[in-house]
């Protein structure tokens, strides 16, 4: 099956995926709202705070995707597991996309997926 490419791309990383290029993300996992700012300058097309295996939680992921969202990289979290009410969190702070580990089958999937859209 062919992806379509998005006719109307809304951020940096919509761009270049619509343009088949690879997307560049750059990974954050010590909590410092002022690195996060700095690496959305880089040139990076998406920044991801990670949740599962850095030394981030919540509030410090609130002012990380601030300062993503203060450059030019798509603000995206990697969530310690695939629990809605953490993924809803992190949509409502300012993520853009979420990266869930341990999905195993399509359950888990579709559970990811509906919390994403709620």
């Amino acid at each position: 099956m062919e992806a379509r490419a998005n006719p109307s791309p809304r951020t940096r990383l919509h761009s270049t995926l619509a343009a088949g290029r690879c997307a560049v993300n750059a990974w954050l996992s010590i909590p410092s709202s002022y690195v996060a700012e700095g690496m959305a300058h880089q040139g990076f097309d998406s920044v991801t705070v990670d949740l599962q295996h850095g030394m981030i939680g919540y509030e410090a992921a609130i002012a990380m995707l601030q300062g993503v969202t203060a450059g030019n990289a798509t603000p995206m979290v990697r969530v310690d597991r695939n629990d809605p009410s953490a993924i809803m969190h992190l949509l409502d702070a300012g993520a853009w996309g979420v990266i869930c580990p341990m999905i195993a089958n399509q359950e888990d999937a579709e559970r990811f997926v509906s919390a994403c859209r709620y």
